[in-house]
């Protein structure tokens, strides 16, 4: 038995660390996220609350029962005298308002559906950002990884070549002091190399991370960059139909002078009459609203006001969403073209410096100082090449939020009801 476990924990752990070496893409952390995180409860309840507040609203409101009895006892000149009465009344609106509280809770629904989707994106958004923060951090200590080794390599031949009396003493100082310098910076970016991954990890609810992420940059990019890529921005979306739903809550108030109908019905019970009979009858009344002229004017200021409030919220969201669509746009053009420089040229050239000052360096031409100038100068290309596809991904992911779309589907991001 104890064999049979010792074989169960090897195969799990094999499958543990093939899992574990397997690649991860953005869209993987994205989904991990939706099936953990709490922000899938939250906009679920969201909706839920928006469909329970439409049912209550469309409901008829408590019908009331009353039971009297009545006695008179027997005296001079009266016979003994019962009655009792059983009774039932329902107030109901004038049934035409009834399309139009329905009209405004499937508004304010819908509302909260593009709220319950907005939710989910704006976590999407975040998981991303998570995300690309970790392929970031790989990417530049990867880079100081190599730099850092490449200084030790050096300072150990250095030091090997001053034993033979082939360089300066001041070479080999300045060789070691900079293979110091590499490990230090090195060690404060696995420091933040592993803070970007705990983050990542908390986010999709994965006790640990796979070693491999893949780049987000290979992922499909869906977003039209179209002028008007950011009208179905789901903020502005909600906004419309919470203005809709204003819009139909003026002509509620516009009609409050329709009365109220009460329908009612009653048994009565008279155990002393001479023919024994019961007695039951139907009723029907109208309240009228006779102030409508003073509180039914005001619930239709407050309403209107309530309308254009509404829709110029709408307006000012237009505004600043295509405000921010063409600052992201304008931007994504630029981030674009300073990668491809970088791609065509930049990081090319430092490569060539770099050759040509080992080249010189090797044949008395140029000075350690040189060699030092043009490795720095390309591992900093090399992060500054990293930070431009950063900001180039970041942008991406803006303009993902403002136009409403998500990585998991090539349409809106999907409704879960």
């Amino acid at each position: 038995m104890r064999t049979f476990f010792v074989l169960l924990m090897v195969i799990v752990s094999a499958f543990a660390a093939e899992a574990k070496d397997q690649p991860w893409t953005v869209t993987d952390a994205v989904q991990a996220a939706r099936d953990h995180h709490p922000a899938k409860v939250q906009a679920k309840s969201i909706l839920e609350e928006a469909k329970g507040a439409r049912r209550a609203s469309l409901s008829l409101d408590s019908p009331s029962f009353s039971v009297e009895y009545e006695g008179v006892p027997e005296g001079a000149g009266l016979d003994a005298y019962e009655e009792r009465r059983l009774a039932v009344s329902q107030e109901i609106d004038f049934p035409l308002r009834y399309i139009w509280y329905a009209r405004q809770q499937n508004a304010l629904v819908d509302a909260a559906e593009f709220q319950q989707q907005l939710i989910l994106l704006e976590l999407e958004q975040e998981v991303r950002l998570a995300y690309l923060e970790v392929w970031y951090a790989d990417e530049q200590l990867a880079r100081l990884e190599r730099y850092a080794s490449s200084l030790d390599t050096q300072a150990i031949s250095f030091q090997q070549m001053r034993n033979v009396g082939r360089i300066a003493e001041l070479d080999v100082y300045r060789a070691n002091a900079e293979a110091a310098e590499a490990q230090s910076d090195l060690g404060v970016k696995s420091a933040e190399w592993m803070a970007a991954r705990t983050w990542l990890a908390n986010m999709t609810g994965r006790a640990e991370l796979p070693s491999k992420l893949v780049s987000p940059m290979e992922v499909d990019w869906i977003t039209p960059l179209s002028e008007s890529g950011w009208t179905d921005n789901l903020n502005l979306l909600g906004a419309r139909e919470v203005a809709d739903a204003a819009k139909e809550g003026q002509i509620l108030a516009a009609t409050s002078w329709l009365p109220t109908i009460e329908v009612g019905g009653f048994r009565q019970k008279v155990p002393n009459a001479l023919d024994g009979s019961d007695f039951w009858g139907l009723e029907v009344g109208l309240s009228i609203p006779i102030w409508y002229l003073w509180g039914g004017v005001g619930e239709i200021e407050v309403a209107a006001a309530q309308e254009r409030s509404a829709w110029a919220n709408v307006e000012i969201r237009q505004l600043e969403l295509k405000t921010e669509w063409q600052a992201a746009i304008a931007q994504l053009q630029a981030e674009q073209e300073r990668v491809k420089t970088f791609e065509q040229f930049l990081i090319p050239t430092s490569e060539s410096i770099l050759r040509l000052a080992h080249r010189s360096y090797e044949t008395g031409k140029a000075s350690y100082l040189d060699v030092l100038e043009a490795q720095r100068s390309m591992l900093q290309r090399q992060l500054d090449y990293l930070d431009s596809i950063y900001d180039l991904e970041r942008i991406r992911i803006t303009l993902d939020q403002l136009a409403g779309r998500s990585i998991l589907t090539t349409n809106s991001v999907p409704m879960e009801r």
